[in-house]
């Protein structure tokens, strides 16, 4: 159930097989005592009285939230009712860009899913020779994209309607593909209700995560370890690192950040490095993807 993803989540399993832990009280403090018991064992009575906060918590979120959502999705209606395509011409020379979203040394969000089915605002050229890889005002698919990826290049300036001329009008190039169909959008269709609907939709369903998961308290790991995207050449940029025993470094600067290089000598991807990281590479040493960099 859990890895078709049809029902259920990691942490009620969790609940389920291993422990219940810390839970909140309706006030949002968490309450010092934890319960060491899954429902699989079975609560004592100190454990379920301490586990009906959280139950009664999730009922008065449901029943109150679920309004303020839909109060949400309206008002955002309303703002966004004359937002329209209006033309298929397009003014836009300055445009967005876009690239991968990471975290911790982890892409979240790929360059791909930030960049499918918009238009280019300038021509790319092709680093291996004449020609380019797309045309200004060309439309960016999934070879496109490959081809970015393969020669190294990361960063797209994509026509956005955060830069359109009118406020109202946008064109069909500043918008982009239809979600829906994976077609120029068409004239005269209403972005602005369907962006509305589009926040609105996951407004209402963010006030039943309190009601599944039961009011326990949760909190997001970080982990300080910088993991390679990509296979290619490493180069230390704008830091010093001191060297300890078992040919391990140390960084000593807070400023300082490592390229990745692919077989054109073109940066694929650059990682920030922090004062006090261990490093696990050397500098112009190859690194395989997946190779931790450093901790």
């Amino acid at each position: 159930m859990l890895k078709s993803e049809s029902r259920g989540s990691k942490q009620q399993i969790r609940q389920l097989c291993g422990i219940r832990g810390l839970m909140v009280k309706p006030s949002g403090n968490i309450i010092e005592m934890p319960i060491l018991t899954s429902f699989k064992e079975g609560l004592s009575v100190l454990d379920y009285f301490n586990s009906t906060h959280g139950a009664r918590k999730g009922l008065a979120d449901t029943a109150l939230k679920t309004a303020d959502a839909g109060y949400l999705t309206r008002k955002l209606c309303n703002v966004a009712m004359d937002v329209l395509i209006t033309h298929s011409r397009n003014y836009d020379k300055l445009g967005v860009w876009k690239s991968s979203i990471t975290e911790n040394g982890v892409e979240v969000i790929s360059l791909k899913d930030r960049i499918l089915g918009r238009y280019s605002v300038e021509s790319i050229k092709n680093p291996s020779g004449s020609g380019y890889i797309i045309k200004s005002g060309g439309l960016i698919t999934n070879s496109i994209i490959q081809k970015l990826n393969f020669f190294g290049i990361h960063k797209v300036r994509i026509m956005s309607p955060l830069t359109s001329v009118n406020t109202n009008n946008i064109s069909v190039k500043s918008y982009g593909v239809d979600l829906s169909t994976g077609r120029p959008i068409k004239l005269g269709t209403a972005v602005g209700i369907i962006a509305a609907q589009s926040i609105g939709e996951p407004g209402t369903q963010l006030t039943m995560r309190t009601f599944h998961i039961g009011g326990i308290a949760n909190k997001e790991r970080s982990f300080n370890r910088i993991v390679s995207l990509h296979s290619g050449i490493i180069l230390f940029k704008n830091f010093k690192a001191l060297r300890r025993k078992s040919d391990l470094y140390y960084v000593l600067s807070s400023n300082g950040y490592i390229s990745i290089l692919n077989i054109y000598s073109h940066i694929q991807f650059k990682y920030s490095i922090e004062l006090g990281f261990k490093l696990f590479v050397k500098n112009k040493s190859y690194i395989n993807k997946g190779d931790i960099i450093a901790e």
